[in-house]
């Protein structure tokens, strides 16, 4: 009977120490595996042990993607094709496509129209917006554009339709004799001209170059008008171009009476190597 009570004891213990053994060796197998390639937390997080923090997502050697964090604490996403996809379905995703140089390029495929809708607004800072087209689903689109430059709204093949108000400036030329209108002083849109106290006198546009640099994004068929205002009491005011530019119908122009204004439309007809012509569109008494 004591042998008996001895063999179960014996037997109790020794289950007893191949448990605990188990246990042992269970809990040291884990740190070891962590030990070499991370810290597995308590708070639900994956944390480095080493210098990388990298989590893999492998499909295969030739489709996985890396997620990481930085020392400033961003989340880096390194995807081996450049492409970041986000999925609603097999038919309904988001891809964004990072090129080697820097673009990115946002691609919606859906069940329906595919498209990006920004909720707020969206500055581009000192960027530019680039775009094919931009389009108002109903109503009225208002382009609002803050400062002081030139703008210039370019159509090459549709109508720009609507109301545009700019912003006009004003120059005074009192020189007596022939003048010289900047670039600038054209897209002002009034000129006013006075002074002269020896007969007729013919001004002078700025180079075909200057007017074209003038205009950002300048393209054929960029144009605007202006107003010669003479306010002189005597003679008139021709206006003969600059380097490039060519008056019509009649270069130098017919003159511009005394107490009379004058309206000019310049187009640009080519940007590469500058060409300007502005046409006289009349005068009229002020």
């Amino acid at each position: 009977m004591k042998r008996s009570k001895w063999a179960i004891g014996f037997i109790v213990l020794l289950l007893a120490f191949s448990v605990l053994s188990a246990q042992y060796h269970f809990f040291l197998r884990i740190d070891r595996y962590w030990d070499n390639d991370g810290i597995f937390s308590t708070d639900n997080r994956i944390q480095s042990a080493g210098t990388s923090n990298t989590l893999r997502a492998k499909y295969s050697d030739s489709g996985y993607a890396d997620l990481s964090a930085d020392s400033s604490g961003n989340l880096v996403i390194d995807a081996l094709s450049g492409v970041i996809k986000h999925q609603y379905d097999a038919a309904a995703y988001t891809t964004f496509t990072q090129a080697d140089a820097g673009g990115l390029t946002i691609n919606c495929t859906s069940d329906g129209t595919a498209s990006v809708t920004f909720s707020d607004p969206v500055s581009l800072g000192t960027g530019e917006l680039t775009a094919g087209s931009i389009n108002r689903a109903a109503d009225i689109m208002t382009l609002e554009i803050a400062g002081t430059s030139v703008v210039n709204v370019a159509s090459t093949g549709a109508n720009v339709a609507g109301t545009f108000a700019r912003t006009t400036t004003v120059t005074s030329d009192t020189t007596d004799g022939a003048g010289t209108h900047t670039a600038a002083e054209m897209l002002g849109g009034l000129i006013i001209r006075s002074g002269l106290t020896v007969g007729a006198k013919t001004d002078l546009t700025d180079t075909a170059a200057a007017i074209v640099a003038a205009i950002p994004g300048a393209v054929i068929g960029s144009s605007f008008v202006f107003y010669i205002q003479n306010t002189d009491n005597d003679f008139g005011v021709l206006l003969d171009g600059g380097v490039g530019v060519t008056i019509s119908p009649n270069d130098p122009s017919t003159a511009i009476p005394f107490a009379n204004t004058g309206m000019f439309l310049a187009v640009c007809t080519n940007v590469t190597t500058a060409a300007v012509t502005v046409y006289k569109l009349g005068h009229s008494v002020h």
